[in-house]
């Protein structure tokens, strides 16, 4: 999923009568209708059961942690910095 489709999606989601504009949200759009995650309704685009279910997915994962480390060169670590 590209940060376009990633973009127009949540835009789905959140904004009531979604109605995109532009070259690229009218090509995610056609790309998110053909995955089942938006459909059009009175004239505007939201989205499906499964769109919602992977928005509120995307919106629980929990934001990285930062580690450094050092890897050899079999991929193992050598050392760990917190």
């Amino acid at each position: 999923m590209t940060p376009c489709d990633l973009e127009t999606l949540l835009k789905c989601y959140y904004l009531p009568n979604y109605k995109p504009t532009s070259p690229a949200t009218q090509s995610a759009i056609y790309k998110l209708k053909g995955e089942g995650l938006v459909f059009l309704y009175d004239d505007a685009y939201t989205t499906t059961d499964r769109g919602g279910w992977h928005v509120t997915q995307l919106c629980n994962l929990p934001y990285p942690s930062k580690k450094s480390f050092w890897v050899d060169g079999n991929g193992r670590i050598l050392e760990n910095e917190e």
